[in-house]
């Protein structure tokens, strides 16, 4: 028998260790008293704890798998609990009981803001303008809002950001964000200019019967609100060939009795006869949904000058 030692009563062959008993000139080793070496008994409590420690790591990514579920767009507050007891026999080299108990409170989450009259379920939606009506809601939870239709028509063009903030215990818990792409409404929707008053005839102008100033108007238009603002130019060509320009109206910001009265501004007989007869010139006009940060709207009329 190979490694084979004894003392006092007791023989040590690994990975064994067992006793023996002499019967008449012989030795016998004791089958039933048979138990692991020291040095086995450390291998194995070695090889029996890496399980626990192999565990321990899927909980780690089990908690992170387990965030995944905030990209399902859920709320509400809720607690990730997590247990387990190993009992490890002492036949495995050393036994040992081990329990480990843990909870972990989930950061809350809130869905972004549905907006019912958009189109598309992704974080960008499109929102248009045309027919839209009045007002715009959006609903955050079980919560509807209103936000006024100028204040949404002011960001024709823009995609703009909508979230909602909750007040709780913890502090201010905001919602992940909706990107709403504002349409603008179609260019036929905003009127042209045209002119009224003596000597003219449609989008003819006569020279010779047009009085100092002649008329500039322009109809209320859709989606018209206060605080939009509209710039009218006139250009026209002069004799040489050169262009001449004139601004009519800058920037004019609309007011609440324009809605029904709508645009009104004038043109100077002087600035006529500055140009080339019989000649074409332009009037021109400019809306701007923001206050004058971008022009998203231009309208021409193109009138006959004659003598």
């Amino acid at each position: 028998m190979r490694n084979f030692r004894c003392a006092m009563g007791r023989s040590t062959s690994a990975p064994f260790h067992t006793t023996w008993y002499s019967g008449g000139n012989d030795w016998f080793l004791d089958g039933a008293s048979k138990m692991i070496s020291p040095g086995t008994a450390s291998v194995l409590a070695l090889y029996s704890a890496a399980p626990t420690m192999w565990y321990g790591e899927l909980s780690s990514l089990r908690s992170r798998m387990g965030e995944l579920r905030l990209d399902e767009r859920k709320s509400g507050g809720w607690v990730r609990a997590y247990g387990n007891k190993y009992n490890v026999a002492q036949a495995s080299g050393m036994g040992y009981q081990q329990l480990e108990v843990k909870a972990k409170p989930v950061p809350r989450s809130f869905t972004w803001p549905l907006v019912p009259k958009a189109t598309g379920t992704a974080e960008t939606v499109r929102l248009a303008l045309d027919g839209i009506g009045a007002p715009l809601e959006y609903q955050g939870q079980s919560r509807r809002y209103e936000i006024p239709l100028a204040k949404v028509v002011a960001h024709a063009g823009k995609i703009v950001e909508v979230r909602y903030r909750v007040v709780a215990k913890e502090g201010e818990l905001l919602s992940a964000v909706r990107k709403v792409n504002v349409q603008a409404p179609p260019t036929s929707a905003y009127r042209s200019p045209y002119v009224q008053g003596a000597g003219v005839s449609g989008t003819q102008v006569y020279l010779s019967k047009v009085g100092t100033w002649t008329d500039v108007l322009m109809d209320p238009w859709y989606l018209m609100f206060p605080e939009q603002k509209v710039t009218i130019e006139v250009s026209g060509v002069l004799p040489g060939s050169g262009e001449v320009k004139e601004t009519l109206l800058d920037g004019y910001e609309v007011k609440a009795s324009d809605l029904t009265a709508g645009i009104k501004t004038r043109l100077g007989k002087a600035f006529l006869q500055r140009l080339v007869v019989p000649s074409s010139f332009t009037i021109t006009s400019k809306l701007s949904f923001d206050g004058g940060e971008s022009w998203r709207m231009t309208r021409s009329i193109n009138l006959s000058l004659f003598s």
